[in-house]
């Protein structure tokens, strides 16, 4: 993903581009010569007519490509837009799923616990029944029917 100061930079390409082809623009009527003569400044190198050829070629190109550059990079930043918003929900989903998570386990836990409470309540239960049981039989012999 490119950075904003790399698509700052290509969205400035066309002014650039458009400066450097008004900037090394033949002018009509002058010879090479004059030409050399008057670029010729302290520490800038002489443009020859073949570096300004392919030069403004390369300009006129880079114009011609600029529209496309700067659609392509519209779209680069819309693309950009709509994944932080993506991401943002995506973050605000976890985050409530999170939550969502730990509240079941707690319930979880206290259901846990409440079934541990009523099992051992059932064996005490089971437990006494058998004990009143046991001692009731004793009580209560039942005489075998004469035959």
């Amino acid at each position: 993903m490119p950075s904003r100061i790399t698509l700052m930079l290509l969205a400035s390409a066309p002014l650039v581009v458009g400066y450097l082809a008004w900037r090394y623009q033949r002018p009509r009527g002058v010879t090479t010569h004059d030409q050399h003569q008057a670029t010729k400044r302290q520490g800038e190198r002489p443009m020859t007519s073949e570096m300004a050829g392919t030069a403004q070629e390369q300009v006129l190109r880079w114009m011609e490509e600029g529209p496309t550059a700067l659609a392509a990079i519209r779209c680069i930043v819309h693309e950009d837009t709509n994944l932080k918003r993506i991401a943002e929900a995506t973050l605000k989903e976890c985050e409530r799923l999170r939550h969502e998570g730990d509240q079941l386990r707690a319930e979880v836990s206290r259901l846990t616990a409440e079934t541990e409470r009523l099992q051992k309540e059932r064996a005490d239960t089971a437990q006494w029944f058998t004990a009143m049981i046991k001692e009731a039989v004793p009580r209560f012999r039942i005489e075998p029917p004469p035959a």
